[in-house]
């Protein structure tokens, strides 16, 4: 069993013994500064464990256990993802992870997301030589984060500044997409900071200019995680399970063959995959298990169309193609396949971003006085635009009151009005705000 965390004597650790494990080692886990975890297993501790690896199920218990946090869930005993510590025996004796960001666990009836990069967060350093060059830089990845998401994940983005208040601590300026969840929640689902120079100053790291002399560079971090995996579900997901974009599905079309013990069917289902597997990823279900079986395994896993193939199908030289989003049935002559198949794929996602874009537009609100915010706050979720007059006590009031964070000022600025509906100030900008996960 795990014990309850416990204070330690080094201010900010809290002490979890031994995650559920029966040797229990000392594990300590530090809230650091914007939501990271910092995971320390002390192996020279009496009992250490052997092994180098922590189930994921084991590490978001002690985060629960020690941020005393009721997400009214238990051990995630389903998944099997591990984390695994780099081991340091030349130091001082203790593994070490970093990882950034928060815990988050959204429960849409039977789909479940898990919107976390606890062990999947990918962050780059830029170092560049002037501070023009920096902040393009900055822009740029952002820019490639949102055609990632838009083109690939077919998740649409806003993109926009967050404010002083939720930018990364140290930052110049933080750049953020936010994606809106088919909840109305919103999702931060990438970001690019510019730091300027004073980390380099202070830490006086220096390159040789054009100029042959030395200079501290102008520094850049960019990174997404795998909190998009939960973007993915929560986005496009149903009741059925995962609806994958085809991009990034590990399998975009499976063949199913209908009465397979029918003369030929088996083998033309075979043969059809091999042509298949040369333009796109392809899985040949030949298993024993029933047609109906296949369909809903297959359509819970999100895989993008369906193939069937059945003796009246041989007959008429066709197939059946079944998209995963609609499960529309589409017959097709096989002589028409290579064409059909890479339009079905695209149409498929075209039509999930659309799905996502309306969903998003319709769950977005323009407001002009604090009492309308309240209202539409009240009976919806989702996005509330208002003007801001950048105070740090009307954002905070905005939180106080009504329950909802800055999202970002978008780079699409609108003029909804002239005046902050929270101070009656005159506004500087316009703000989107929302519940986020």
């Amino acid at each position: 069993m795990t014990k309850p965390a416990q204070a330690d004597s080094r201010a900010g650790f809290v002490v979890s013994e031994g995650f559920g494990r029966p040797s229990g080692a000392a594990d300590l886990l530090q809230k650091g500064r914007g939501g990271a975890f910092v995971l320390e297993l002390n192996r020279d501790g009496p009992g250490a464990p052997g092994g180098d690896e922590l189930r994921l199920g084991e590490v978001l218990d002690a985060v629960v256990a020690a941020l005393d946090v009721d997400v009214g869930v238990g051990k995630l005993d389903g998944l099997e993802r591990h984390l695994v510590l780099e081991d340091d025996h030349e130091g001082d004796g203790l593994e070490r992870g970093e990882y950034g960001g928060a815990v988050g666990l959204g429960v849409d009836r039977t789909v479940v997301a898990l919107a976390e990069h606890l062990d999947g967060g990918v962050a780059v350093d830029g170092h560049d030589e002037t501070a023009a060059e920096a902040e393009a830089e900055t822009q740029q990845q952002l820019n490639c984060y949102a055609d990632v998401c838009e083109q690939d994940l077919a998740i649409p983005v806003v993109k926009g500044r967050k404010t002083d208040k939720e930018k990364f601590a140290g930052a110049e300026a933080t750049y953020t997409i936010e994606a809106m969840m088919k909840d109305g929640k919103a999702l931060q689902s990438g970001t690019s900071h510019y730091f300027g120079d004073k980390f380099s100053k202070a830490y006086d790291v220096t390159f040789t200019g054009r100029d042959n002399q030395l200079h501290h560079p102008f520094q850049t971090s960019w990174g997404v995680s795998t909190r998009l995996v939960g973007a993915i579900i929560m986005t496009h997901g149903d009741d059925d399970g995962l609806i994958l974009p085809p991009a990034v599905a590990p399998i975009q079309v499976v063949v199913v063959p209908i009465a397979a013990h029918k003369p030929g069917v088996s083998e033309k289902a075979a043969e059809l995959a091999e042509k298949i597997s040369k333009y796109a990823r392809v899985k040949l279900d030949d298993s024993d298990n029933a047609p109906g079986w296949k369909f809903s395994q297959w359509e819970m896993k999100g895989v993008p169309l369906r193939l069937e193939i059945g003796p009246k199908d041989l007959e008429k030289n066709q197939c059946v193609l079944v998209r995963r989003d609609t499960r529309e049935k589409i017959f097709v002559s096989l002589d028409e396949l290579e064409t059909a198949i890479p339009a079905q794929l695209e149409a498929l996602r075209k039509d999930l971003y659309e799905r996502a874009l309306a969903n998003r537009e319709k769950r977005t609100w323009a407001a002009t006085t604090m009492e309308e915010v309240k209202e539409l706050a009240k009976a919806n979720t989702g996005y509330i635009k208002t003007m801001w007059c950048g105070d740090l006590a009307c954002e905070m009031k905005m939180k106080e009151e009504v329950g909802l964070s800055s999202r970002c000022m978008p780079f699409e600025q609108e003029h909804l009005s002239d005046v902050c509906p929270c101070c009656g100030k005159p506004a500087k900008t316009m703000v989107y705000w929302g519940i986020a996960y």
